[in-house]
């Protein structure tokens, strides 16, 4: 594999990988798209009637004239013997050996001819359903264009002797002439130039007799032969079944790789670790499985504290890890959790996340900043009468946070009642001033707000905490939604340090980039687990972090 300049994979390895994963993901699509047009080709294939070819070869010989001075060979132009062997006169010819009553334009729709490369030799092939006719076919249309042919070159030597023997009777009248003035004279002067002539005339006719000899057509006349006579074809060469099958098999994969990358383009779910990343523009830094049972309890579900070695808990572990590595890179104290829609499980992460911590021996406050539909109150069993409602407003001490049952190190100041202008005191002084004083008396303040898209409490909170952590529903939400989120954020300038993606489901999501199973961690294929569960093999945990 390339590598690139920091080590990890280059941007081309990445873009396969991409690319492989769209195919993997929708394989069932490309599997059904070539399914689909090889069932097609098939039904129509199979339902042709087979055809037969045979094929003949013809030898075209050149053919000479004397009609000249000189006897000159003339080689054949082979295009124009293509032409003639296909043409109606040929079709009449063959008609009449084969008595089949076709007419000729029918016979020559089932015809071909063409010139083998570098020869002068003609390849005529035809084809029938039936094998014998086919043979038949094209060894009389080989047969009918030779004589064809043979005619043509017969007429051209009659026409050629016609003329020559019309000048030889010319002449010979003219011979007759002479000789007679020849006779009738008596000046011995005049007679002497006569006989000159009447000796050149019959040189001249003596040239033309023997001109006329060499243009009588002999009996054995040959214009070319059929070196290959065609033979019974044994198979069909129509249509050719693994071809044609082959040939939509390929048609039928590559309509379904372009079926697949375009509902890939369409589809705006989210399928992975790397589209979070990529819409978010943030990290991942756990990914927390659906945790079955809690749908069979009426109270939340604690994870972290009464399933300690669960792969929800070490869910909850690497986001705690991922979180004290983004706070030794800066100065991070006061962080706020948030979702895009309310359901995600913002609550659930701010209680477990907060477990987590305190069970590192650090010191956590959380507060539940949702003062529209507070729950946090709920995972530690506490009353949400008196809370941050009551801080902002005067009637409580900033000291208001009380410990949780069993874990000096952890701290929570419910929301108290809900009030009618949740947003007001939210941007109020007094909640910075909370906000400041928390940061200064604890080590992590882990605020659980609003959805951002449900309300502007979150936005409002964000601008002044340290870090913005989001829970993602990777079922509920789309890149769409991911994208409005941090376009929300960015307008008050959060900073957001990663992702949890909550109610994970092996078996539905993450498939190939993440994988789970029982006793084993969250693997991205390295060996590395970055932003994913780590369990031991027996359970135990890791206290790396």
């Amino acid at each position: 594999m390339e590598v690139a300049e920091h080590g990890g994979p280059s941007v081309e390895d990445r873009a396969l990988s991409a690319y492989l994963e769209v195919v993997r993901r929708r394989k069932w699509v490309v599997f059904a798209a070539a399914l689909v047009v090889v069932a097609t080709a098939g039904f129509f294939v199979f339902r042709q009637v087979p055809i037969y070819t045979a094929q003949a070869e013809v030898f075209v010989k050149s053919t000479s004239t004397s009609a000249t001075s000189s006897s000159v060979a003339l080689a054949p132009n082979l295009e124009t013997e293509r032409k003639l062997a296909s043409s109606t006169r040929v079709a009449l010819l063959a008609e009449e050996s084969l008595q089949w009553g076709v007419a000729p334009k029918r016979l020559l729709e089932d015809l071909t001819v063409s010139v083998a490369a570098n020869t002068e030799i003609l390849v005529i092939e035809y084809s029938h359903p039936q094998a014998r006719k086919a043979q038949r076919g094209a060894q009389g249309f080989a047969h009918a264009y030779l004589q064809y042919r043979r005619a043509q070159v017969v007429d051209d030597l009659l026409a050629s002797s016609e003329a020559v023997q019309q000048r030889s009777e010319r002449l010979n009248a003219q011979l007759a002439r002479v000789n007679a003035e020849v006779a009738a004279n008596t000046d011995a002067d005049e007679k002497a130039v006569l006989q000159v002539e009447a000796n050149s005339l019959v040189s001249q006719i003596a040239i033309l007799q023997q001109k006329l000899s060499e243009l009588t057509p002999p009996e054995d006349l040959s214009v070319g032969q059929i070196v290959v006579p065609a033979e019974l074809p044994s198979a069909p060469s129509s249509p050719n079944y693994p071809v044609t099958l082959g040939l939509a098999l390929c048609i039928g994969i590559f309509s379904g790789l372009g079926l697949a990358f375009v509902r890939e383009r369409l589809d705006d779910r989210l399928t992975g670790p790397n589209e979070i990343e990529t819409h978010l523009r943030a990290p991942v830094l756990a990914m927390v499985p659906r945790v079955r049972k809690s749908s069979r309890r009426k109270e939340p579900l604690l994870v972290t504290s009464m399933e300690g070695y669960s792969a929800a808990s070490e869910a909850y572990r690497s986001l705690r890890t991922g979180l004290l590595f983004s706070s030794m890179q800066g100065d991070i104290k006061s962080i706020l959790i948030t979702s895009a829609h309310a359901g995600e499980g913002k609550s659930t992460t701010t209680a477990n996340l907060g477990i987590a911590l305190a069970q590192a021996d650090k010191n956590v406050i959380m507060v539940s900043a949702d003062l529209r539909k507070p729950r946090l109150h709920s995972f530690f069993g506490r009353s949400n009468e008196t809370g941050l409602l009551d801080v902002l407003i005067g009637d409580a001490g900033l000291e208001q946070a009380v410990p949780v049952r069993g874990n000096e190190n952890l701290r929570l100041l419910p929301s108290g009642r809900v009030p009618v202008n949740p947003t007001e005191l939210l941007t109020s002084h007094a909640m910075e001033e909370a906000l400041q004083y928390w940061s200064r008396t604890a080590d992590y303040v882990l605020i659980d707000a609003p959805p951002v898209l449900a309300a502007s409490d979150a936005a409002i909170l964000a601008a002044r905490v340290d870090a913005v952590l989001v829970v993602i529903d990777v079922e509920a939400n789309t890149k769409g939604t991911l994208e409005h989120v941090r376009r929300q954020l960015d307008q008050v300038q959060a900073n957001v340090i990663g992702a949890v993606t909550n109610k994970f489901d092996p078996s539905k999501t993450f498939p190939y980039s993440y994988y789970y199973r029982e006793g084993y961690a969250y693997s991205n294929g390295n060996g590395s687990s970055s932003g994913g569960v780590s369990v031991g093999a027996k359970g135990r945990e890791d206290r790396r972090d």
